[in-house]
């Protein structure tokens, strides 16, 4: 008692690839350095034997320059650059879920999870930049898109039915 579940965890991932490859020669597309770093912060409540309550959040920070599909070949020309930062990204994802054990044999999960995602990255950089054929500018925006492609927010609800047979 009070039957309470404190889950922490911290994660750094780093990719790097050098390139000598130059903007012409695709280097933009080559050359990788990112950062990735993960925080995770739950709690659980096991209200009875068939019930437990979480909650808690997931933060993600993710910067650097990545670009496998040439998106920003354009744009590495344009500065004759191959390593700019086209990532920073910060994402909160606070939750609330639980789990209900039916039986011995059966378990019914549910999670709610609010997914708050911006891109840090200065919009003044990519003002000019033509992605597709279209001008992208700092005012082009509509409900939960911007201009980046990482930058949106939204619900995602899950659930599942575990049946052991």
């Amino acid at each position: 008692n009070p039957r309470l579940k404190l889950d922490l965890g911290y994660e750094h991932n780093e990719f790097k690839r050098d390139s000598s490859l130059t903007v012409a020669q695709g280097g933009s597309q080559n050359h990788v350095k990112l950062n990735a770093d993960n925080i995770h912060l739950g709690l659980g409540w096991e209200a009875n034997d068939q019930w437990t309550i979480r909650a808690g959040a997931d933060m993600i920070n993710m910067s650097g320059h990545w670009d496998p599909s040439g998106a920003y070949n354009q744009f590495a020309t344009l500065v004759n650059s191959t390593d700019f930062k086209n990532i920073d990204v910060q994402q909160t994802i606070p939750f609330i879920g639980f789990d209900y054990d039916m039986s011995a044999n059966t378990q019914w999960t549910m999670d709610f999870r609010y997914y708050d995602t911006k891109d840090n990255v200065d919009a003044a950089t990519f003002a000019n930049f033509q992605q597709g054929g279209a001008p992208q500018t700092a005012g082009n925006t509509t409900d939960g898109y911007t201009m980046h492609p990482f930058s949106w927010y939204g619900w995602q609800v899950t659930t599942q039915f575990k049946l052991k047979f």
